[in-house]
């Protein structure tokens, strides 16, 4: 029950398990624990990148604040509890990676029940509902979506014999495709192309044309088969048609037109306030003074945030707002690169499946924004920590049997 992934269907306690971890790494700390003999130190100055890359976020609040001399509680909250990843990080290393691996039943399980939960909702339907199980019907979608194949990329940590656990993956895979499709979330679908491309990047026998030539063919039979389908096509031609009726008539207050308004807005807030942007606080109010003076439609003006992940952040915390949500995604998603081509293939897969959750965080965030919502941030540095700590504790696993032969074999061929 450690995972975000499992209480997306729970209607209370969702943040239960975030603050569980924590208090396990305070507790941890406090009594002199150790992963692998390693201090909190050692692995803040090791695995330095990562973390100011986490606290990015928490430095532009502080700039933002002191800058505009107003010292606000509430929009430090964010900022900590993405700079608190370390502790999590700690936490988890403190598991070897055969326990580390149990957590992917979290995502199979939270892709399974969360689709059910979405095909459920919507199916019969006319229009989209605003909520699901207390969350956001959008990032709700886009979290199952991402569970899914999650659920699938996690088969490279099964054996051949081992039909059973496969098969459950990807029906969960599939029935995760069928919600999104249900769910109607467009935002969601641009997240598929770069799962197809991580999962063809992990077969490490196979030649780099090759695995072009199917990653190209897989994109081009999935596009086909969704642009067959009547709710696809019907939800491309809205947002084409709007799109083109927002050109015609700017103010439009359509799905895409609140967006284009909404983004619009957002950058003319940062290009006037470029270095701290407007302040956290003072969004909404500069939004709703949009609105009265006709700039953009009561409807934008009503918004909570920019629908963007980069420019919500860039317009109320401006250039380090940027540079934080560029790092938030970016370098965990590098780190995680470097080991797609390991030799093992436990390895492969984590680093895999933590480059599918930045990418896919990257993709969500250009018409929603992820990180506004704590279930999101929850999900994301969990996520990104537990499988920081297989790739960290599968390595020195593997660098140990190096110095052992018969473990060595033993190792590589799990």
């Amino acid at each position: 029950m450690s995972f975000p992934s499992v209480l997306l269907i729970l209607p209370v306690g969702r943040r239960f398990n975030f603050y569980v971890l924590l208090l396990c790494a305070v507790g941890g700390l406090a009594l002199g624990v150790k992963p692998g003999g390693k201090s909190f130190r050692d692995i803040l100055k090791k695995y330095w990148g990562i973390h100011l890359a986490m606290a990015g976020m928490l430095i532009a609040v502080l700039l933002n604040q002191a800058a505009h001399g107003a010292f606000v509680f509430k929009p430090f909250e964010k900022g900590l509890q993405l700079a608190v990843f370390p502790l999590l990080l700690w936490v988890f290393l403190l598991l070897s990676s055969d326990k580390l691996r149990i957590l992917q039943w979290s995502w199979v399980i939270g892709a399974l029940l969360c689709s059910i939960a979405l095909i459920w909702t919507t199916y019969g339907v006319n229009g989209r509902p605003g909520g699901i199980i207390s969350n956001p019907f959008i990032l709700f979608s886009n979290l199952t979506l991402l569970m899914g194949c999650m659920a699938l990329l996690s088969i490279g940590w099964n054996t051949r014999d081992e039909v059973a656990p496969m098969a459950i993956k990807v029906v969960a895979c599939v029935l995760s495709l069928v919600a999104s499709y249900m769910s109607g979330t467009r935002g969601s679908w641009i997240a598929v192309p770069v799962f197809i491309l991580i999962a063809v990047s992990l077969k490490q026998s196979m030649h780099d044309r090759r695995k072009i030539a199917i990653s190209v063919v897989s994109m081009l039979l999935l596009a086909a088969a969704m642009a067959s389908l009547p709710y696809t096509k019907t939800r491309i031609e809205l947002a084409y048609s709007e799109t083109v009726h927002y050109a015609e008539q700017p103010k439009a207050e359509t799905s895409i037109g609140i967006r284009l308004q909404l983004w619009q807005a957002s950058w003319n807030m940062f290009r006037e306030n470029p270095v701290f942007g407007v302040g956290t606080a003072p969004y909404e109010e500069t939004l709703r003074k949009l609105a009265r003076d006709r700039v953009i439609t009561p409807l934008a003006g009503m918004q909570l945030h920019s629908h963007n992940d980069l420019l919500h952040f860039m317009a109320t915390l401006g250039t380090p707002g940027a540079i934080a949500m560029l790092a938030l995604y970016l370098v965990p998603g590098l780190w995680f690169k470097k080991f797609l081509r390991s030799a093992d293939s436990q390895q492969r897969v984590a680093a895999g499946m933590g480059l599918a959750t930045s990418l896919a965080f990257l993709a969500f965030g250009l018409s929603e924004t992820m990180f506004y919502s704590n279930l999101c941030s929850d999900f994301y540095i969990i996520s990104v920590a537990a499988l920081s700590a297989f790739v960290i504790n599968r390595q020195e696993e593997l660098e140990k049997a190096v110095a052992s032969p018969l473990p060595s074999e033993l190792i590589y061929e799990k």
